[in-house]
């Protein structure tokens, strides 16, 4: 992309308002994924009832829909809240280190490596950008801690190196089919 792919060092201080904040761009972006999958979770009971319940696919099927359907309501505000609660009112910072193959998150003692390929969804808000991994797992970056290497350079460096666009945080109201599909990429 012309851009010179160098380290990126991040410092950011997460605060109780920062948490709450990310959870809910999380939570967004997290619902129409757990409706598809309590959509899918019905069609296995319903395909279970018709198969018949007395059968053994029957039972196999509504017993996997019945299973599996509490495993989608994992409530990312519940963790945000949990976070909060943990940080008493303090702040925790956390360095990010953004090379061209991963990125390197410390935590205190704690030091995690983050592939790109892991990242399965970035947003962006006048604020920061967020990088979400795993079930619960989010990075924020701030625009304001980019004064050096640019906001916008930032952006395409990230989109280059996990192979994503950013988006701005929506809701189920502007889910489209283009959301549908990405949901089985990657």
């Amino acid at each position: 992309m012309g851009i010179n792919h160098q380290k990126i060092d991040i410092v950011t201080a997460y605060d109780a308002a920062l948490l709450v904040r990310i959870a809910k761009v999380q939570g967004n972006a997290r619902t129409v994924h757990n409706l598809v999958y309590s959509a899918v979770c019905v069609l296995l009971v319903v395909l279970g009832l018709q198969a018949g319940y007395e059968t053994a696919r029957g039972i196999i099927l509504i017993a996997a829909g019945c299973i599996l359907l509490p495993l989608s309501n994992y409530s990312v505000r519940r963790k945000a809240r949990d976070e909060v609660e943990e940080l008493g009112g303090k702040r925790k910072l956390a360095r990010y280190q953004f090379e061209d193959q991963k990125i390197i998150a410390s935590i205190g003692q704690s030091r995690e490596e983050i592939q790109y390929d892991q990242i399965h969804s970035l947003k962006e808000d006048d604020k920061g950008y967020y990088l979400f991994y795993g079930r619960t797992g989010a990075i924020y970056v701030s625009r304001q801690s980019l004064k050096n290497i640019g906001s916008e350079n930032f952006k395409v460096l990230v989109e280059e190196w996990t192979g994503r666009k950013f988006k701005k945080p929506g809701s189920v109201l502007t889910f489209n089919i283009h959301d549908l599909i990405s949901l089985f990429r990657k």
